[in-house]
């Protein structure tokens, strides 16, 4: 088990250099933000982002994909609120309803909560932390034995800005690493 975690990490962290060092100029690091510009972090991702979710297994080989709409919007209290779609090869299209809450500040890092609800599942708490410009989030379900972390961050491409999201996890027993990347295709999301 430990000998799967460790092969798990070393491919997450080989994804992130692979994703990092594209030769694609589309995908260069947006300038960095100090914590006074959250705010406007918030609000460059408001709006409608669509793209494709890969996951692979341990091995490399394909375990799917699923084109992602995510409708990102912030109510007047400040919680984003994202509405998931993701549509499997099948067709089949779940929603997933997600809320994001500023909790507080650990040290240097600013610390979120994410509560995603999904019909006829049970709920998700996430907790996240920002980590340079980047939104790093966690969950784990014991019991179950699934877990996963994933990182998100703002990019910008020659063609406008890209959602960057890498990560990994444990679902029904299979180690999987992901990597998404959506683009806006519209900015003012109700």
């Amino acid at each position: 088990m430990i000998r799967v975690f460790i092969i798990g990490v070393l491919a997450f962290g080989a994804l992130v250099l692979v994703t990092r060092n594209l030769p694609d100029s589309a995908f260069r690091p947006a300038p960095s933000r100090d914590e006074a510009a959250e705010p406007q972090r918030v609000e460059a991702l408001r709006g409608v982002w669509e793209g494709t979710l890969e996951m692979r297994r341990m091995d490399g080989t394909p375990a799917g994909s699923l084109t992602i709409r995510q409708t990102r919007t912030v109510d007047a209290e400040g919680v984003a609120r994202i509405r998931i779609e993701e549509k499997a090869g099948s067709g089949a299209v779940t929603a997933t309803d997600v809320d994001i809450v500023r909790r507080s500040d650990a040290g240097d890092a600013a610390v979120f909560e994410r509560t995603e609800r999904r019909e006829g599942a049970q709920g998700r708490l996430w907790q996240g932390r920002m980590e340079g410009k980047a939104l790093v989030w966690s969950w784990e379900d014991p019991a179950g034995g699934e877990k996963q972390s994933f990182r998100e961050e703002l990019m910008h491409g020659e063609n406008g800005p890209i959602l960057a999201v890498d990560g990994a996890g444990v679902r029904a027993g299979e180690p999987l690493l992901f990597a998404g990347r959506y683009r806006q295709v519209e900015r003012d999301a109700r």
